[in-house]
């Protein structure tokens, strides 16, 4: 199980189903304590206690053991989840086609964890906590991109996180490496296109160490006359014989740092 969470629960019985459990938990892995939560209450009938622990990024391997106590520090029990991490691929594994109808093509994938393998490369997009893949019938998808059969047809994902309003997507482009000059003049030809009219412009890049290779990330700050500000980033990720654009884009505050962490090397 690839997971930023472990969930576990411990379950009650007999007349203890009948009653109000105002409890807590803590989440230790080989002895080591990693978290202690706030008191919970779980109200009759109450036929389990409930306790997640969640991180940033992928969770290590081990046996995170969740101990219950009461709001007393009474012992109530203790319950384990084991995880391990497993190699992740797309589904469904891309095969190049062309449908040319405005739909998402084959490279397109939605896991419903955010993890995302990018195909013919050792990266792996781990998708920022809150941010969900859309479907690729999904309106926002297709009334972004629908109009552009040849990007809907090379979109990898798109997500969003409907409480900030931040989203994300990736391209497969049709170029032999990450460093083909061609490359990135469409990356600059893909920022050059986020800079409306009324607005005030600032560009910048930043680079990022992934494994053994470096990666500039182009980020224009856009400031609109009402004095909001968003940010776009672009990126161009990949190896020696593959290539994907990168998108990501925030309101307020560029979290330019927490995704680009979301990004690991095999």
């Amino acid at each position: 199980m690839r997971t930023t969470q472990a969930i576990s629960s411990s379950k009650t019985l007999g007349d203890g189903q009948e009653l109000t459990w105002n409890y807590y938990y803590v989440v230790e892995c080989y002895d080591v304590n990693l978290y202690t939560s706030s008191v919970t209450e779980c109200n009759a009938p109450c036929t389990q206690l409930d306790a997640a622990y969640s991180d940033n990024s992928i969770l290590d391997d081990g046996n995170y053991v969740v101990t219950f106590y009461t709001d007393e520090d009474v012992y109530l029990g203790m319950a384990s989840v084991d995880v391990t991490h497993t190699e992740v691929t797309p589904t469904p594994t891309p095969v190049p086609s062309s449908s040319g109808d405005g739909s998402v093509g084959p490279y397109y994938v939605a896991p419903y964890d955010g993890v995302i393998a990018l195909q013919d490369t050792n990266l792996t997009v781990n998708l920022p906590l809150g941010m969900i893949c859309l479907p690729g019938d999904s309106s926002v998808v297709t009334g972004t991109f629908g109009s552009d059969t040849q990007l809907m047809e090379d979109l990898v994902f798109f997500a969003v996180n409907p409480l900030d309003g931040s989203g994300a997507f990736c391209v497969h482009m049709d170029f032999p490496s990450v460093d083909d000059p061609n490359a990135a003049a469409a990356l600059q030809s893909a920022a050059d296109q986020y800079a409306p009219d009324g607005t005030t412009v600032v560009r910048s890049s930043t680079e990022y160490t992934l494994g053994d290779r470096v990666c500039t990330v182009e980020t224009i700050e856009i400031t609109a006359a009402d004095g909001s500000i968003t940010y776009c980033n672009f990126a161009l990720i990949g190896d020696d014989d593959v290539c994907y654009l990168l998108y990501f884009f925030t309101t307020g505050t560029n979290n330019i740092d927490d995704f680009m962490s979301c990004i690991t090397v095999a």
